[in-house]
């Protein structure tokens, strides 16, 4: 859980991924469907030992996607949203959400019979999810984007 005092920030509970890709049609972002209400959520899950946050959150593109690609540090943000537990109890988590470039999309992946994938506008994907902070964190993608591809360009007119 998350852990908090005067000094310390407080962590995330969960790590997920945006995984995107950019086409003709602009920025568009792979979402899926949560397994019980079948809403549409993003790729996360919970720390796994010996890897790092964006290790985990990687996976977790891989495991509920089916998809690999490369992520970009520093994350996007935390958004927190209320996930249902046993016997119609809740917890509220924050989740630190890290962009994946997609180099790859798998036909078959891990929890393929369980969930539904979809690529959709960075709009669609914002009007897609209820909680606000996620939203705010989809729509500012194309901007972390356009720096990430500035940056590279800098470096690349250096050497």
């Amino acid at each position: 859980m998350a852990k908090s005092s005067k000094n310390k920030k407080i962590e995330p509970d969960q790590f997920g991924v945006l995984p995107f890709r950019v086409s003709d049609e602009g920025v568009e972002v792979l979402m899926i469907t949560s397994r019980r209400s079948r809403r549409w959520i993003i790729p996360k899950g919970w720390p796994m030992k010996g890897r790092t946050p964006l290790g985990a959150a990687a996976r977790e593109g891989f495991e509920e996607a089916g998809v690999y690609g490369d992520g970009l540090k520093p994350s996007l943000g935390v958004f927190k949203y209320v996930k249902r537990v046993n016997f119609g109890r809740t917890t509220a988590l924050r989740i630190e959400v890290f962009p994946l470039a997609v180099t790859e999309v798998l036909d078959a992946w891990p929890e393929q019979a369980e969930r539904e994938r979809r690529w959709m506008s960075v709009a669609e994907a914002a009007d897609a999810v209820p909680e606000d902070d996620l939203k705010a964190i989809i729509r500012a993608l194309p901007e972390r984007i356009k720096a990430e591809a500035a940056k590279e360009t800098a470096e690349a007119d250096a050497h």
